[in-house]
């Protein structure tokens, strides 16, 4: 950080190394400061900016406060809801995406499981427990409920699957089958 400050650098994009020297608010400030710009000129565009909630929780960007803290301090940014990030900070799906439903331009269908031991993926959670994608309907996450709210929102863009196949079955099947799991929840 000093050397940036010396420099006399913003900071767009956060370096890895250091950043647990930064405050939470000195990491919100920093990426308002540089996202205001860019949602300025995008509406001057006819285009709508999104961010997504980062899985890097030395970022202080996956829980709703913080989101809640960037997106007050940039009123014109919108999000990318993604069914599982938020578990990272042991957050429920289902009330993250409720407290977000005005801001989502975009949905992310992703299940997460405990990784097991030896697996080369996945995201540390703030229990410290190693967390990666699961196949659609495998893992821990509620997504008949996610899905739910969603529909119950009035959502109607795009809903892609975060996809990762099952090692028990091939991808083709993997991906059907997600495909038909998440496709049961909307018609319902």
């Amino acid at each position: 950080m000093e050397d940036a400050i010396a420099l006399g650098a913003d900071i767009l994009m956060l370096a890895q190394e250091r950043l647990e020297e930064c405050t939470a608010e000195q990491i919100h400030d920093s990426l308002a400061r540089h996202f205001l710009p860019i949602v300025e000129y995008a509406k001057e565009k006819g285009v709508r900016v999104v961010v997504e909630d980062t899985l890097d929780l030395r970022l202080h960007f996956c829980s709703m406060g913080d989101l809640k803290a960037v997106l007050k301090k940039v009123p014109g940014l919108a999000m990318a809801y993604d069914s599982g990030n938020m578990i990272l900070v042991g957050e429920n799906p289902v009330a993250y995406y409720e407290a977000f439903s005005e801001k989502v331009s975009y949905v992310h269908i992703k299940d997460m499981r405990v990784a097991e031991p030896g697996e080369v993926v996945g995201d540390r959670a703030i229990d410290g427990k190693l967390i990666t994608v699961a196949p659609i309907g495998m893992g821990m996450i509620d997504l008949g409920n996610v899905v739910k709210s969603i529909k119950q929102h009035h959502y109607s863009g795009y809903m892609p699957i975060e996809f990762t196949a099952d090692a028990k079955k091939d991808d083709r099947k993997t991906l059907i089958w997600s495909r038909e799991y998440v496709e049961k929840w909307i018609a319902d």
